[in-house]
């Protein structure tokens, strides 16, 4: 686990949290590659416009010069985005493995694996922080047993 977030948490939650993300790996290489490929063609794109159209105008002899900054730019946009649906991607399937796994527990009753999962489902940008907490109530009523 190389996340500096999870690295001061106890072995069995990092154990569990390399678990869920090694099934969304792929989608995260996938989406750190996009991000890091379209945030400079965005950004070196935008500013070459800007340096030309300022200095030169519209005219004619930059005329290709503008349509290729341009033409770089909108790869660039449509890199983002698509990382941006990568990003869902990757929440929704560790939304699940995390939902799969709280409902595999014979630890925790029923009630609770319920409210764990609907908190889940209605809120799943706290997904992992909700895993977290259930972790760490199966882990309580292993001891107490």
């Amino acid at each position: 686990m190389n996340n500096f977030m999870f690295q001061n948490m106890p072995g069995y939650i990092q154990h569990e949290i390399e678990g869920v993300m090694s099934k969304a790996k792929s989608l995260i290489k996938k989406n750190t590659i996009f991000t890091l490929v379209s945030i400079p063609l965005i950004v070196f794109s935008v500013c070459n416009l800007f340096i030309l159209l300022y200095r030169y105008g519209a005219g004619t002899e930059m005329v290709y010069m503008l349509l290729l900054f341009a033409l770089l730019g909108s790869i660039g946009i449509a890199l983002y985005k698509e990382a941006k649906m990568i990003r869902k991607e990757i929440r929704k399937v560790s939304s699940e493995q995390i939902m799969e796994r709280i409902e595999a527990s014979d630890v925790v009753n029923d009630y609770q694996k319920r409210g764990f999962i609907e908190t889940i489902k209605k809120q799943p940008v706290l997904a992992m922080s909700v895993f977290i907490q259930f972790l760490q109530e199966e882990k309580n009523r292993k001891e107490n047993e």
